[in-house]
């Protein structure tokens, strides 16, 4: 739903319902001895093993809702927003706030700062994460697993030039309660111990495609990543790290 309530202002606003329906249905062997010192176990001896069933017949539902307000004064830009999601599984709601300011100058450039919570259930799908020995899905139905959470913060400079824009954007942006194995004797597999933090420049360099026959138009970026986990209360590098990204998109009318 949109809505121009002034000259000045327009509310956007929906509504989002999701349906996850899983089912599998079939066996899988389960091991039935301890691992011989070697840590392999003899797949030879059928008498270690045993056939299980793994039957699942699980729905989840989301519901999510987002409104935004876009206020324009000249050059001046104010875009506070906040979205919401509801999962039935856990019976937890999120709230989580936004906002974007900018600025264009009659040169055409435009300075923007953004900020915003961002949040994410760990898992919906049934089958991920399970325990496939025991065939329970242990995320799906924790209901002690909170969302994961990043905040978002972001400052940027752009300039068009004709149909071309060029952008520079830094960010940094911080998660934490990310999903993390957890001590088995507790009882539960999995818990929201980890933290994340992300920081680095994009420049991006676009054409717009203009009004006629022929015509290339596309945009390239490139963006650097520092990225650091925290592992025993100390920060270091993240393994899955990429500290450069080119990314190329184009196309011909």
């Amino acid at each position: 739903l949109r809505f121009d309530w002034a000259d000045f202002a327009t509310l956007r606003t929906a509504v989002e319902y999701n349906l996850y329906y899983f089912k599998s249905a079939g066996q899988t062997q389960q091991q039935t001895a301890t691992l011989p010192s070697t840590g392999q176990p003899d797949l030879g001896n059928a008498s270690a093993f045993q056939t299980v069933p793994v039957n699942f017949d699980d729905r989840n539902h989301l519901v999510s809702a987002y409104a935004e307000n876009k206020f324009q004064f000249g050059g001046l830009r104010f875009v506070p927003g906040v979205r919401s999601d509801f999962l039935s599984r856990t019976r937890n709601a999120t709230v989580d706030p936004r906002a974007l300011a900018g600025y264009e100058f009659p040169s055409e450039t435009t300075i923007s700062v953004a900020g915003g919570q961002y949040q994410s259930y760990p898992q919906v799908n049934t089958f991920y994460f399970n325990q496939i020995f025991n065939y329970q899905p242990q995320v799906v139905v924790a209901d002690y697993l909170v969302p994961e959470r990043a905040i978002h913060r972001t400052a940027g400079i752009e300039q068009r030039l004709n149909v071309y824009t060029l952008k520079v954007e830094g960010f940094m942006n911080d998660f934490d309660r990310l999903l993390e194995s957890a001590a088995a004797s507790t009882g539960k597999y999995y818990g929201n111990s980890g933290e994340l933090r992300a920081r680095g420049v994009e420049v991006l360099l676009r054409k717009d495609r203009e009004d006629k026959e022929r015509d290339f138009y596309g945009w390239i970026s490139y963006t650097y990543t520092q990225g650091e986990r925290l592992r025993y209360g100390n920060w270091g590098r993240f393994e899955f790290e990429q500290p450069h990204s080119l990314k190329l998109v184009a196309g011909f009318r």
